[in-house]
């Protein structure tokens, strides 16, 4: 985990008065878990962008994830140029919201 997301994982953690656990697992596909039973998926993006977007995959296998161990919460989490925007993605899809999914060639790196 890259250390600006570490920094938001600690800010988000004080805010909601809660301890939020680095996933030690290299093939996790979420960031970190805390002792509520919530996953957290968190980026950090150096410019601000109008429309967020969650990858497809991190999306069904976190969403299967939370349903599967049976977990509260699958938050994903994005700060963009000091602001932070939370997701409850497990939430918005039980609420049927459209994510507007589409195919896209994207850089292999999500640092843009």
């Amino acid at each position: 985990m890259k250390s600006a997301e570490i920094y938001l994982k600690d800010i988000l953690g004080s805010c909601i008065d809660r301890e939020i656990v680095i996933c030690e697992d290299d093939y996790s596909r979420f960031d970190c878990i805390d002792n509520k039973k919530n996953i957290y998926e968190l980026k950090v993006r150096t410019k601000h962008y109008d429309e967020v977007m969650i990858e497809f995959d991190k999306f069904s296998y976190n969403l299967m994830y939370v349903k599967e161990f049976k977990m509260n919460k699958f938050l994903y989490v994005v700060e963009m140029k000091e602001v932070g925007y939370v997701f409850d993605i497990k939430e918005l899809h039980e609420k049927g919201y459209d994510f507007g999914w589409e195919s896209r060639d994207l850089p292999k790196n999500t640092e843009f």
